[in-house]
């Protein structure tokens, strides 16, 4: 009975999120996100991110699109 309920809101704030674009169910909610990775951080920002350098940093490797 729990999950449904969770489940129920859950669906709820991602549709409300989706259909809303002032909508933050993360300041709502209060989350304050810690220890992120740089690539996480990165993705929080919201900037693209179109190539990433290799573990010796001489090449660059393209992202791969996906849809």
């Amino acid at each position: 009975m729990v999950q449904r309920k969770f489940l129920r809101e859950f669906m709820t704030r991602l549709d409300l999120v989706e259909e809303h674009d002032d909508c933050d169910a993360g300041v709502e909610y209060g989350f304050e996100p810690s220890s992120l990775s740089p690539e996480e951080q990165h993705a929080l920002t919201g900037e693209p991110s179109l190539i990433a350098a290799d573990a010796e940093g001489d090449e660059l490797v393209g992202v791969e699109e996906v849809w």
